[in-house]
């Protein structure tokens, strides 16, 4: 799920700050310390229909929560700066049409995926940059199954240093559920 992606990527930079609430906030298209969204398309795949959309969903949502957790636990309205399209508010989501195909990118997919970013331009793992890559890696068996079930998250260790959050695409369908609720009215 996005919001898994960029919780583990904030959790390891610590990249959280102080915003007002979502109507009044336009992130600035910034480059450095924000978080970047990649989404990697194999030589054999289409990018799916919904995979902006969820993608940039999924990223507005995890803001406004963490926005809101954050003023809960008492520390203000702090959350991320993602980086925008040209309105100051649309999560930016790079679209990669890699050269390999989903079995290559599954056979090894933080290296594969990572490189193939990285020679593509996308610095990845540069200071102050976050970034949080989906990538169509998933491959159904004969019998319906799905392989290439991956997640993984990482970084140098500081402050400055780059992350990364790395989701295979079947997230995708399963990330429209738009809140977390216990189904009890009384706690959300």
């Amino acid at each position: 799920m996005i919001t898994r992606l960029i919780l583990m990527a904030l959790v390891i930079l610590g990249l959280l700050r102080p915003v007002p609430a979502r109507a009044q906030v336009r992130p600035p298209a910034v480059t450095r310390h924000c978080v970047h969204a990649l989404y990697v398309v194999p030589s054999n795949r289409v990018v799916q229909a919904n995979a902006i959309s969820e993608i940039q969903r999924g990223i507005m949502f995890s803001h406004d929560w963490y926005r809101d957790q954050m003023q809960r636990d008492g520390f203000g309205p702090k959350t991320f700066t993602y980086e925008t399209e040209a309105d100051g508010v649309t999560p930016r989501v790079h679209i990669l049409n890699a050269p390999g195909t989903d079995a290559y990118y599954n056979l090894d997919p933080w290296a594969n995926v990572s490189k193939v970013a990285a020679s593509a331009g996308y610095p990845i793992w540069g200071d102050g940059q976050v970034w949080v890559i989906v990538f169509e890696g998933q491959i159904m068996n004969a019998d319906g199954s799905l392989r290439g079930n991956f997640f993984d998250s990482g970084s140098f260790g500081s402050g400055s240093d780059g992350g990364v959050s790395m989701d295979v695409a079947r997230m995708l369908p399963s990330s429209k559920s738009r809140t977390c609720s216990t189904g009890d009215p009384t706690t959300g």
